[in-house]
């Protein structure tokens, strides 16, 4: 996805929301949270469908709690461990 990859490594936020809507064809949210050292990581990616729930459709494109570069985190990452 653009060079994104759960690395634990920041990205910036509107990168992360392009590279979710080039994989996807449409528009996400996402989610990011602080951990106790303050190291903000991406959190959740909210895919939005319509109201059948069949097809997917565009999200607002927000990004809430992602004012810093996000750690992008990957499987096994913890917060306050693994922060670069």
């Amino acid at each position: 996805m653009l060079g994104i990859v759960a690395s634990g490594n920041p990205y910036p936020t509107r990168r992360i929301l392009q590279a979710f809507r080039k994989a996807l064809g449409v528009n996400v949210d996402i989610v990011c949270e602080p951990d106790r050292s303050g190291n903000v990581y991406l959190a959740e990616v909210h895919q939005c469908v319509d109201a059948a729930g069949t097809t997917s459709i565009d999200c607002d494109n927000k990004a809430r709690g992602c004012d810093d570069d996000p750690i992008f985190p990957y499987m096994g990452f913890q917060p306050d461990k693994d922060p670069k």
